[in-house]
Order: structure tokens, then sequence, then C-alpha cells
């Protein structure tokens, strides 16, 4: 499971540094477009299972065929350098409107990648609502 905020910057030719407490000795990643204005990382492994539980989804319902367009056609193989640095492709940091500065968050079993301006607008709207939230979620 992924846990934490850590802060980043790109490096040169769009390359990000997975902070080593996230790695898990992880070379193999899929990106994509997170579900806010973010990107998600995903262990290979992890995208495949996400990947098979809604592969059923019924064809027929435009509300299913636009997640599974939104999941799946913008994703991206990258493999991970020996220091732990991901390519991360130009599409994907243009729809994230990733800049220099990120946020990169342990999320349960993904990381999101924030551009900082964007995370911290999104957090605070967010900790306004936390005990609603709480209170909502069913388990």
């Amino acid at each position: 499971m992924f846990l934490g905020t850590f802060y980043s910057k790109l490096e040169s030719k769009s390359r990000l540094l997975i902070p080593k407490k996230l790695r898990q000795d992880e070379n193999n990643w899929i990106v994509t477009l997170g579900l806010e204005q973010n990107l998600a990382l995903y262990k290979l492994a992890d995208f495949n299972e996400e990947t098979n539980k809604i592969a059923d989804l019924k064809w027929n319902q435009k509300i299913n065929r636009d997640y599974l367009r939104l999941f799946l056609n913008l994703a991206n193989e990258v493999i991970a350098d020996n220091l732990g640095r991901i390519l991360l492709p130009d599409y994907l940091l243009e729809r994230g409107e990733l800049k220099k500065e990120v946020v990169v968050v342990g999320s349960g079993k993904l990381i999101e990648i924030w551009d900082r301006d964007n995370y911290y607008r999104y957090w605070q709207d967010l900790e306004k609502k936390r005990s609603e939230i709480a209170e909502g979620v069913i388990v």
C-alpha cells in the first residue's frame, strides 16, 4: 500500500524520481490520467488487476465506454531506471497540468502525481469537507 506525501521537481526531459518509500522494488509502472487534475501511477500488476475488474463492463452503456476510455486510452507503460526515475509522456504532463514543482502522493493501490499548486487548491477544499466526506463513506 502506498502512503505519504512527497515534494519533488520534474527533472529534465520530463523525468520524475519516484520517492524511495514508494518504489517497493518496482520497475514496471503504468501511468495514466487521474480522476482529478493529476496523473495516476500504478504498479503494472495492480493496473492489470484493475483492468481485469472493469474488463467486463457492458460496452453498450455510454458511461462504461467513457470510463474505460478515460482509464485506458491514455495509459502508458513506463520503466524506472536504476535510480527510480520514470519518463512521463508529454501528453499526460499537459493533461495533468504538471509544471516543474510536483507533489507525489501515496493513495492506496496507486500513486498520484499532482502539480503543486493544483494539489494545494484541491487539498484546501478537501480539508473543509473532511467530516462530511468521512460520514459519507460506505464501508
